[in-house]
């Protein structure tokens, strides 16, 4: 038996809901908007990030017995879950500048809610060097559940839950790509210059800095 649909919540009125309404439609369609989520996070993430590699490179012997009910050690994984939330902000603003969404029926379209980094990552076409997809990849699963639940919604997607003591390192190049390649496109419709894409920013055969 098919399931009722869920009922359509009525539509809100008044002059408070008009403004509210407004407000969400302005933040939806501001790539300036995505950015400043994106700096939050991003914020977040290397607070969570910076105690985990601590730990992981102190040797046992050295570590100190704190009265922490969580093992600095296990922060791993919600880092990566906040260092891919950071960049899928980055990749859905650089989409939205370029190519403005229709809110007119009052929510998001399908694709802006997915979290698939690796397909948003193709949807803008920007190139990164294999350990920095590699990242992506560890990232984009944080994302979509070893980040927050102890299993995947299917049995076959279940995987090893690997970070590496490079991971904030991989995490900050990739965040200063994107971080680029948002303010380009923010710069680009601040001159009225919608016409014209600037292309991707692509790192060089060197691999990423530090």
């Amino acid at each position: 038996m098919a399931k009722p649909r869920p009922e359509r919540r009525p539509r809100k009125t008044g002059p408070i809901a008009e403004r509210l309404a407004k407000r969400w439609e302005q933040l939806a369609l501001s790539p300036s908007a995505w950015l400043a989520s994106a700096e939050i996070l991003q914020a977040c993430a290397e607070t969570i990030g910076q105690p985990f590699i601590d730990n992981l490179m102190t040797p046992p012997s050295e570590r100190k017995e704190t009265l922490e009910s969580v093992p600095r050690m296990l922060f791993g994984q919600v880092f990566l879950l906040l260092a891919g939330y950071t960049i899928e902000a980055q990749l859905k603003g650089i989409l939205v500048a370029r190519e403005p969404i229709d809110v007119t029926k009052g929510s998001l379209p399908g694709w802006i809610t997915k979290h698939n980094l690796l397909a948003l990552l193709e949807k803008v076409q920007i190139e990164l060097d294999d350990p920095l997809l590699d990242f992506m990849r560890r990232a984009n699963m944080a994302v979509v559940w070893s980040g927050r639940y102890p299993v995947p919604k299917q049995r076959d997607d279940m995987d090893t839950r690997i970070g590496v003591s490079a991971d904030p390192c991989w995490f900050r190049d990739v965040y200063e790509i994107l971080d680029a390649a948002l303010k380009q496109e923010i710069s680009r419709l601040e001159k009225g210059n919608t016409s014209c894409r600037p292309s991707a920013p692509k790192r060089d055969a060197d691999g990423p800095t530090r």
